[in-house]
């Protein structure tokens, strides 16, 4: 997708808009899980951090991920 984001213009921020809710839980979801200190996993004060969570995903997938060919 960010391949192509000239034409699509789904960058890394965009595409971490998107995900973000899916992934972490959208804000004020009913029945969300709350944490042991009694907030919501999914309020609004956490999207900003959710949505930089999933952009330094993406940025660095390939640290994350992909393993090194061994060499030998």
């Amino acid at each position: 997708m960010v391949h192509n984001q000239d034409q699509n213009s789904m960058d890394i921020k965009n595409i971490a808009i998107v995900f973000a809710p899916s992934l972490f839980g959208a804000p004020g979801l009913p029945g969300a899980t709350h944490h042991t200190n009694g907030t919501n996993p999914g309020t609004v004060s956490d999207v900003g951090l959710q949505q930089k969570a999933i952009e330094t995903i993406l940025e660095h997938y390939v640290d994350i991920f992909v393993e090194e060919l061994q060499e030998g």
